[in-house]
């Protein structure tokens, strides 16, 4: 992946900091994210749906993946369920909306349910 310049390493904290820049932190109250950088987001979102297409055929092959790109961690709690655990709130709201967004198209349908710390994904 590195190699091919389409990814770049990136300290998590940098991370974290560029989410809570854009969700209006550091203003007193986090507010709502930028529309142009959900914009953006989104059009990454959409292009990696259409990439996943033809990689992905079920939830925990696409969630085995983010986990193993450092954006969440997974346990399968059932059978097509899964408890998905974010390193912080901020990463919980990019990352959700990037998973349901790029999501789409594939052979299964997702529900999302969020708990206090983790979130309870579903492939149905």
């Amino acid at each position: 992946m590195l190699s091919s310049g389409e990814h770049v390493l990136l300290d998590v904290d940098f991370l974290h900091c560029f989410l809570g820049f854009v969700e209006g932190e550091g203003e007193g109250e986090a507010g709502e994210p930028d529309p142009s950088f959900l914009d953006c987001a989104d059009r990454v979102s959409d292009y990696h749906a259409e990439e996943y297409r033809n990689r992905f055929d079920s939830a925990g092959e696409l969630l085995d993946w983010l986990s193993f790109c450092g954006f969440l961690t997974v346990r399968e709690a059932g059978e097509r369920t899964y408890h998905v655990v974010f390193p912080s709130e901020s990463m919980k709201w990019f990352m959700l909306r990037f998973i349901e967004r790029s999501a789409e198209g594939l052979p299964f349908d997702l529900s999302v349910e969020e708990g206090v710390s983790k979130v309870l994904v579903a492939e149905s």
